[in-house]
């Protein structure tokens, strides 16, 4: 089979894909990044799954590949994609069968993200739904904070499997301890989401000024619940007239989450959990 990212650089890999625990059928691709292709994939059981092959192969990507593989192995939660196998298998570039060994792994295949979900539903999404599921979210960050900073949560980033809404791509994480730390990237590299980065991680690309930690990250996941919620990107100063749905506590604790000042935010994912936890079950009893 052949496959690129961007249509420019096309690699060959095989059809079939096996490892220690698994063969996997490849087909069609389902999605692109800057460094990455993904493909669906069927198992021999006929179980459907999504690979993902990192094709922009370098020691910086492979660097955050791994960390990325890791921590899927290590995150288990139902709001968070489900890692299901891993590893290496040899291609060759189209153009001159040069051959390189390309890293992969094997995930849980989602049936939306969540713009291709919202844009299918013929009305807005309800109360009803999404306040399980922003709740859900929220205790996935908060067990993410235990390890990491996502660094890249935009709405292409959460993606629909059933009823279910899921954290993905773990790619330009950074871990929170030091010595598990891998992070390649430069002082004003732009780390992020491009129209979904925090004031500090815009500052960063900027002025190489401000770490993005954990309140970055929260400042993103409210800034996609905000446009979930409203079907409105939250650009400028927003207020609570802007807030289009009736529950004002919601929007409020959103408004928090996004207020310029990190030192002024809900500081990470497991405050956000109690947070959103407070307001939607209170009011659902």
């Amino acid at each position: 089979m052949t496959t690129s990212k961007d249509n420019k650089r096309f690699v060959d890999i095989p059809d079939e894909i096996r490892t220690d625990i698994g063969t996997y059928s490849i087909e069609n691709k389902i999605g692109v990044g800057g460094n990455a292709v993904v493909h669906e994939c069927t198992d021999l059981f006929g179980n459907v799954g999504a690979i993902k092959f990192l094709l922009n192969v370098s020691k910086k990507n492979n660097q955050r590949f791994s960390q990325e593989i890791s921590l899927l192995q290590n995150l288990d939660h139902a709001h968070i994609i489900k890692y299901i196998d891993s590893g290496h298998v040899v291609g060759k570039e189209s153009k001159n069968g040069k051959e390189i060994n390309i890293p992969f792994v094997v995930m849980e295949k989602a049936d939306y993200n969540i713009v291709e979900y919202m844009k299918k539903m013929d009305r807005s999404v309800t109360y009803e739904m999404y306040a399980p599921q922003i709740r859900g979210l929220s205790d996935a960050l908060r067990l993410l904070h235990e390890k990491a900073v996502h660094r890249d949560i935009k709405p292409e980033n959460i993606l629909v499997r059933g009823e279910t809404w899921l954290l993905s791509d773990f790619g330009l994480c950074t871990a929170l301890d030091e010595d598990e730390r891998i992070d390649v990237t430069k002082t004003q590299e732009r780390i992020g989401p491009k129209y979904w980065l925090s004031p500090e991680a815009t500052d960063r690309v900027y002025f190489g000024i401000n770490e993005i930690n954990e309140a970055s990250d929260v400042y993103q996941l409210c800034a996609v619940f905000w446009f979930i919620i409203t079907k409105r990107y939250p650009l400028g100063i927003i207020e609570l007239d802007d807030y289009s749905a009736f529950d004002c506590h919601i929007c409020e604790e959103l408004l928090k989450a996004m207020t310029y000042d990190r030192n002024k935010r809900t500081p990470n994912g497991l405050s956000l959990y109690e947070n959103i936890c407070k307001i939607t079950i209170n009011r659902d009893n």
